[in-house]
């Protein structure tokens, strides 16, 4: 049952027998390259402390929403996956979803690569719901922006080198409709691409 839970080497006689749709997402701080976050799915909940070393996690959380609700358009089934990198350590995440349904299927392996007793493994299995997941991406991530600014955003994360994925977010809340094509060429209008930022913010 892809719904039980898992914890390391050990199996758990814990189900998630409904779909979890108590979903957040919490970023405490992003400064100096790390950034301090906790993944909660319903009663469990999995803090990660992401270097530069690997890719920034809000912005690969945004990815994920464009891969499994954009990209499926050309695909009924989508793939997406993850690794959020520490120092050492990492937390792998990995997504499924059919193109019609709701469910987002979530596995996620963490490992600090520690030496002996230091060594921890753990592991988790969900069933998501696809809608409530997207919902607590989006208002992180607008959360963030507020809180930040898109400069301060980049700049905290890594000494501004990556950059927010403003236009992912900017498709999510409905700009790709916006969006018209002459001469082979996309535009959009920047004060509708802004207005819709601001009323999202």
């Amino acid at each position: 049952m892809f719904g039980a839970l898992f914890h390391g080497q050990y199996f758990c006689d814990k189900y998630i027998e409904i779909m979890v749709t108590n979903i957040r997402i919490n970023v405490k701080s992003i400064s100096f390259g790390c950034e301090d976050l906790k993944l909660i799915f319903g009663d469990t909940v999995i803090p990660f402390y992401a270097s530069y070393m690997g890719a920034e996690p809000i912005s690969t959380l945004i990815d994920s929403l464009i891969a499994l609700e954009v990209e499926i358009i050309e695909n009924s089934f989508k793939r997406y996956h993850v690794i959020w990198v520490d120092e050492p350590g990492y937390l792998d995440l990995k997504m499924t979803k059919d193109k019609d349904s709701d469910i987002l299927n979530m596995e996620i392996e963490y490992n600090n690569e520690g030496e002996g007793i230091y060594h921890k493994e753990e592991s988790w299995k969900f069933q998501l719901s696809y809608k409530s997941y997207r919902e607590a991406v989006i208002s992180e991530s607008l959360r963030l922006l507020n809180l930040y600014g898109l400069g301060g955003f980049n700049q905290n994360w890594c000494d501004g080198y990556d950059t927010f994925p403003i236009n992912s977010l900017l498709i999510l809340l409905g700009n790709i409709d916006e969006l018209k094509f002459k001469d082979d060429i996309f535009y959009s209008d920047i004060y509708n691409d802004l207005n819709l930022l601001r009323k999202a913010l």
